[in-house]
């Protein structure tokens, strides 16, 4: 994937996918350099998201998303992926939620 120039939209789009993921998960927000001001940048979006279970992800649900299961190398993880028509990815990475 190649770097782009930061695009003001960036952050409306993480902020849009949250509000929409939000009933799915326990916390979700927007994270790596899409989320920050200013610097050149895969055009990805990317999310990280708890729940409580990763037997509790509804996978259907996400799938109206747009969102797919995509193979992840680390250990109690999912990862799930999304391309909009317009070449955006969105990364979604699903924890198990820590603590209390």
């Amino acid at each position: 994937m190649t770097v782009a120039e930061p695009d003001e939209r960036w952050a409306e789009l993480g902020r849009q996918a949250c509000l929409a993921l939000a009933p799915l998960f326990r916390t979700i927000e927007h994270v790596g350099s899409t989320a920050a001001t200013g610097p050149a940048a895969q055009p990805v979006i990317s999310l990280v998201a708890s729940i409580d279970d990763l037997d509790d992800v509804d996978e259907r649900a996400l799938e109206t998303f747009g969102y797919r299961t995509a193979p992840s190398e680390v250990r109690d993880r999912r990862f799930y992926r999304r391309e909009d028509y317009d070449s955006t990815a969105y990364h979604l990475h699903v924890t198990v939620r820590n603590g209390g």
